[in-house]
């Protein structure tokens, strides 16, 4: 991979057995490989008219973590087989979220990496919702890996 990359996280969620529609982000980035781990950089606007929020996507093997930071940080870490607590600044206030990643997998192939997470999201004991995240990241065109 190169430094200069995309990242597209797409979001597919189903609350009460009705499919909503795809949440689609796609940005430029930096990619970065450390201590066996996956690091994209990158600036996102996620509230009209606000700056942008400088955001942190990490994974490999049974990890994926999604931090933002800025006016509306948000904490999403999925490890496989295990709940964690995700939290969410919105402009109406703050959420806390149980995420219970249930499959996490990640693809690897020449200029292009792939991480797909398969959840559910609960409020106390009750599920909200089942979800699936697809995480993209591909050498931007006309760049080519060292």
């Amino acid at each position: 991979m190169t430094e200069d990359v995309s990242i597209t996280i797409k979001g597919y969620h189903d609350i009460d057995g009705s499919s909503q529609e795809p949440v689609i982000t796609s940005a430029r980035g930096k990619y970065y490989f450390r201590n066996g781990h996956h690091f994209v950089s990158y600036e996102e606007q996620t509230v009209e008219g606000e700056k942008p929020s400088k955001s942190l996507v990490k994974f490999g093997t049974n990890y994926l973590g999604i931090h933002r930071k800025g006016d509306y940080p948000s904490q999403m870490e999925f490890e496989e087989g295990k709940r964690s607590l995700s939290h969410y600044r919105t402009p109406a206030g703050d959420l806390e979220f149980g995420v219970e990643a249930e499959k996490i997998a990640v693809h690897e192939e020449e200029g292009r990496l792939e991480a797909e997470v398969v959840y559910s999201l609960h409020s106390g004991d009750a599920r909200i919702q089942k979800s699936r995240v697809v995480v993209t990241v591909e050498n931007i065109e006309g760049q080519h890996p060292e």
